[in-house]
């Protein structure tokens, strides 16, 4: 790897673990609560509540509810913890997204549903685009490698939106997206299949008609974060190519929010 990317990630390992969002960091947090479990419940709650607890299904119950107070103390000490994102703008509260139904890059359907569960960077161009889209998707597989690298559990989704579904059929979608990361996916759809969508989010789209086949299409930039319950949680607006700054704006985003498993 040439010296530049090097520093590039150490420096972002360096970022990361300063503001205690790697999982090491975590694992360290989690290492105070060693004492605790050597104790045992009951020793627990007599420290807590100042009385020996001998029955075992209301030693259990306590046991259940310090738990849950604890892990709910835990997971909002943690999101304040937190840095704010330095490109990212976060929507409060967040924003739903409408019912569509689309095809994948495999010519199988997509629809608002499959985006639950799971984290996305959601783009929207077109395949002919000569300078945008592949810059924007180069600059998203770049981050979401440095994410993989340094938070693995953390790894978004990017979901490439063609809005010319007149010429990228989903046999060149696939190709294209496979020219950025292979595990991009990439969606489109009719244009009356796209509006809701492109309305929802503000997405501008204007296609200046050429002869033929031969036209341009003009789109604004915004990256969006879709999160799992398939609302769009923040924004990457303007032309931010750094791959690193974008890496830590979602792993920013993803801990304030909470993680959940990929699926």
């Amino acid at each position: 790897m040439p010296l530049a990317g090097l520093q590039r990630r150490a420096l972002l390992r360096e970022r990361l673990q300063r503001e205690g969002l790697l999982l090491d960091g975590v694992q360290r947090k989690g290492l105070r609560c060693e004492g605790l479990q050597r104790m045992g419940l009951a020793e627990i709650i007599r420290r807590v509540t100042g009385k020996a607890v001998r029955n075992l299904t209301v030693t259990l119950l306590v046991a259940a509810a310090l738990a849950v107070g604890i892990a709910m103390l835990f997971a909002l000490m943690a999101r304040e913890r937190v840095p704010e994102p330095e490109l990212a703008t976060v929507l409060t509260p967040p924003l739903e997204l409408p019912e569509a139904t689309l095809v994948d890059h495999a010519g199988n359907t997509f629809t608002t549903a499959d985006l639950e569960g799971r984290f996305s960077l959601m783009f929207f161009g077109f395949t002919y685009c000569p300078d945008i889209c592949p810059l924007t998707l180069q600059v998203l597989a770049r981050a979401r490698a440095e994410v993989e690298m340094f938070a693995p559990e953390l790894v978004p989704d990017v979901v490439f939106v063609s809005v010319d579904p007149y010429r990228d059929t989903p046999e060149r979608i696939r190709e294209y997206i496979g020219n950025f990361d292979t595990d991009f996916t990439g969606i489109t759809g009719s244009d009356e299949a796209l509006a809701p969508l492109l309305g929802r989010l503000g997405v501008t789209v204007q296609k200046n008609e050429r002869d033929g086949e031969y036209y341009n299409v003009i789109h604004n930039g915004t990256v969006y974060v879709i999160g799992p319950e398939a609302e769009l949680v923040a924004v990457f607006t303007g032309s931010s190519h750094d791959a690193g700054a974008i890496a830590t704006d979602v792993v920013r985003i993803r801990r304030r929010l909470g993680t959940r498993p990929r699926s």
